[in-house]
């Protein structure tokens, strides 16, 4: 196991930490801003502001980490970010990230900036081996400038779970070019108030896969309607669900933040979301075919369109489709939905009338895990910030599952 931590009182900002402590140090050392443990499977990351550092500032600090960290990092996502623009022209994507970057937080654009400001290239040149701040940029808002992913979720609670409270597991389905597996984070942004920890790769800010101090959980899955894509003026759904998640302490609240009709993404996407006091999907539809679209959240019992059945009380699954009644119908075609919308209304059959956790991750490693594409696979239990994480291994093949600690 490599550990590596930047003491920025000895590297970086010399004059920023003078005095300031760590609570947690009873010898009264600094802060340690950015801390990376390699731990095989994936980077162990903690981005700590009690440090004083402003936004731009720990986003210079954890690029000089991975660097560190990852000597590698530049020339394999620039392999990646080449790999992906063999299907998606460059341009295009750098034109998207262009328009995109204003509509950011403005703290998350901070930290995006300086992480990138610690990269190599000044000019964005794809299969150079080097990363520009642009393309930095681009790394971070891939769910917003180009379409990843199939995904699927399945949540339980109340009576259908074993566990005294919410269960939920996610697989996080993305093509990585065999290049992503090699980066695999868990990243947690501590502050005072509203702390968040983030599953997905090194340098990536968003919240692809996350949860927060007080045990919301949240994953993205793409819902696809075929409604031309729009750039100007939206904003970046992953960063506003950060935001949502340092923010908000319940479901209900993290989805009203990214449901407001004041800010407009580029993709329709679900969001799965857990606390602890249950599990729902946000149908997030604001474009498309259906007779009443709206973006709201789905519940076990809500009202689905014509030819969708779901007869499960306090359990709620997902795929990459709308199924609430008048939103956009991407489901009943699709086979690639319905086949594992079925499989998980069967699996509660044939694993209820409770499931506990080692049942839910038999029903995730499934007919709809499939080791090739499966980047991550993760189960949280919201009441004990219990969480277990499988990743992809490097060379390929199914992974094992891990427990993770939030570093809170």
């Amino acid at each position: 196991m490599r550990r590596l931590l930047i003491s920025l009182h000895l590297v970086i900002f010399p004059l920023l930490l003078i005095g300031c402590e760590s609570p947690a140090d009873d010898d009264g050392g600094d802060v340690e801003a950015v801390s990376i443990t390699d731990n095989g499977t994936h980077y162990a990351v903690t981005l700590d502001y009690a440090s004083g550092l402003s936004p731009r500032e720990m986003g210079e600090a954890y690029g000089a980490a991975i660097l560190e960290a990852a000597p590698n990092f530049e020339a394999d996502l620039d392999a990646y970010i080449a790999y992906l623009s063999l299907q998606f022209d460059y341009d295009e994507g750098m034109r998207r990230v262009g328009e995109l970057k204003d509509q950011i937080p403005a703290d998350y654009r901070e930290e995006i900036e300086g992480l990138g400001a610690a990269m190599s290239a000044d000019a964005d040149v794809p299969g150079d081996g080097l990363l520009s701040p642009n393309e930095v940029y681009a790394l971070n808002l891939l769910s917003d400038i180009r379409r990843t992913c199939q995904c699927s979720g399945l949540g339980v609670y109340g009576s259908a779970s074993d566990e005294g409270g919410p269960l939920v597991a996610r697989l996080l389905d993305w093509d990585g070019g065999g290049l992503l597996s090699r980066f695999h984070a868990v990243v947690t942004i501590r502050k005072d108030v509203g702390s968040v920890c983030l599953i997905g790769y090194l340098g990536h800010l968003g919240a692809i896969t996350a949860v927060d101090d007080d045990g919301v959980f949240a994953g993205v899955l793409d819902s696809p309607t075929g409604r031309p894509y729009e750039v100007e003026g939206r904003r970046s759904y992953v960063l506003d669900l950060r935001y949502a998640l340092e923010t908000c302490d319940n479901l209900d609240d993290v989805a009203a933040h990214l449901a407001d009709g004041s800010r407009d993404y580029c993709y329709n996407h679900n969001i799965l979301l857990a606390d602890t006091d249950g599990v729902a999907v946000l149908e997030n539809n604001f474009s498309g075919w259906g007779d009443n679209m709206h973006r709201a959240l789905r519940y076990d019992d809500s009202a689905l369109n014509a030819g969708v059945e779901w007869n499960h009380d306090d359990a709620t699954a997902v795929v990459n489709s709308f199924v609430l009644k008048g939103n956009h119908d991407n489901h009943t075609d699709a086979p690639w939905n319905t086949v594992r919308w079925q499989y998980f209304s069967q699996a509660i059959d044939d694993n209820g009338p409770t499931i506990d956790r080692l049942e839910l991750k038999s029903i995730a490693t499934g007919d709809v895990y499939n080791p090739g594409n499966c980047q991550h696979l993760t189960v949280f239990e919201p009441q004990t910030l219990e969480l277990e994480v499988m990743f992809k291994p490097v060379g390929g093949g199914g992974g094992v599952f891990e427990t993770i600690t939030p570093d809170f």
